[in-house]
């Protein structure tokens, strides 16, 4: 039921918030979550961590997911035009390669 899962899904929320998902973003995600487990019948303790995990695993990706086309190129092209500043924001780990990254991009 919701009302058993609340506190638990308070506990992934936090934990999310500390790891710095953003308070809204991590709400959506456990929204997500809740909405997929209640009701949900489970039939041995080890498949209760594989299907909170898969709720998870599809939450974050429709939250993930843009809502719309993305072409960086065209974008900033209308950008330029209208004499704008286009930001393209690098964010990831330490070691993942964002400067990397961004060194081709100025390259390019």
């Amino acid at each position: 039921t919701a009302e058993a899962m609340a506190p638990v899904l308070k506990a992934l929320l936090d934990r999310l918030v500390e790891k710095n998902v953003a308070q809204e973003v991590g709400a959506k995600v456990i929204d997500a979550v809740g909405a997929s487990l209640v009701g949900a019948s489970l039939p041995t303790f080890g498949s209760l961590a594989s299907t909170v995990k898969a709720a998870m695993a599809e939450a974050l990706g429709r939250v993930l997911t843009p809502s719309r086309r993305v072409d960086l190129l065209h974008d900033i092209s209308t950008a330029r035009g209208g004499k704008r500043p286009y930001v393209v924001v690098f964010v990831g780990v330490n070691g993942v390669g964002k400067s990397t990254s961004l060194s081709k991009v100025a390259y390019y």
